[in-house]
């Protein structure tokens, strides 16, 4: 990495590089650049890596197996879940890409960058996106999937954006024209709010939001009545009906197999409420109150 790169991700280095005592706390009161100086640094990588320079992907020809990538991913899942998560990636195009973020990573990974780096999502793909409900049971406009959270140059956020963009366009029956409007459109919005976003502090973008209003705001009459719609069945969800039924007076969660389901024992054997105790064990002993309250460790005075 160059030294203009170093620049401009020099408060992001310095978070998670901080190492010894104080150096985190430190690295966040240090000076933050100004935005004129980090749209000069931006400019400047702009000339060594031009714009254009990003639309360019040419396949290796020694490119990964896509396949032995997904089958490397499939060591640490649930093994009776892989079937499900082939099937859906086989329906369509689609659903292909949106279990294909790893595949895309890989090919993304010789391509050219500016050399900015972020804790990129991993998975910004249209279909992770959507309307939620807060913790204050408010209704936003939100992303939903950050299993996929990575080190990595911030162009790649963008370009899975954009591409599942110009195939959901496709796969809804766009043409050329449509997809690249749908391309060029995710591109200016991500432009417009990182200036945004530039100019704000941290809290500040922390606690922004693009609420029902926001969503509807921004879309065409016939657009708006859809999503108007969409958002009002959201709105009346009610979770606990949905999702349990009544068994012997009691609440249970409905089985889905093999989504969810009702087990006894783990892979291994092991009880299921065994396990679970475990687990709980675990987070129980990684709070210093509940073990300073157990004795383990003198409670601090005052």
């Amino acid at each position: 990495m160059n030294a203009r790169s170093l620049q401009a991700n020099s408060s992001f280095y310095r978070m998670i590089r901080a190492h010894g005592k104080r150096a985190l706390v430190d690295s966040f009161m240090v000076r933050r650049p100004s935005v004129s100086e980090r749209m000069a640094w931006g400019k400047a990588l702009r000339k060594q890596t031009p714009r254009a320079a990003l639309a360019i992907y040419e396949k290796r020809k020694n490119r990964p197996d896509p396949i032995e990538i997904l089958e490397r991913q499939n060591v640490s899942r649930v093994r009776a879940l892989v079937p499900v998560r082939y099937g859906r990636m086989l329906a369509n195009p689609f659903g292909f890409l949106r279990g294909a973020a790893a595949i895309m990573a890989s090919d993304l990974s010789k391509s050219p960058v500016s050399g900015t780096r972020v804790a990129a999502c991993g998975d910004a793909h249209v279909k992770n996106f959507g309307v939620y409900a807060s913790a204050e049971r408010n209704l936003i406009f939100s992303i939903n999937d950050f299993d996929e959270v990575y080190v990595g140059p911030w162009e790649w956020d963008l370009k899975r954006l954009t591409a599942s963009a110009v195939v959901a366009t496709q796969f809804m029956g766009g043409d050329k024209a449509k997809s690249e409007q749908a391309a060029r459109e995710c591109v200016r919005l991500y432009r417009k709010r990182i200036c945004k976003y530039a100019e704000m502090g941290y809290l500040d973008v922390w606690y922004d939001r693009i609420d029902e209003r926001a969503v509807l705001n921004g879309l065409a009459p016939g657009a708006r009545r859809i999503a108007y719609n969409i958002i009002d069945k959201v709105r009346h969800i009610r979770p606990l009906e949905k999702l349990t039924e009544q068994v012997n007076g009691r609440h249970r969660f409905i089985e889905d197999v093999p989504l969810i389901v009702h087990e006894t024992r783990s892979d291994s054997g092991t009880p299921i409420k065994l396990m679970l105790d475990r687990i709980l064990r675990a987070y129980v002993d990684s709070l210093s109150c509940f073990t300073n309250a157990r004795g383990d460790r003198p409670l601090p005075e005052g």
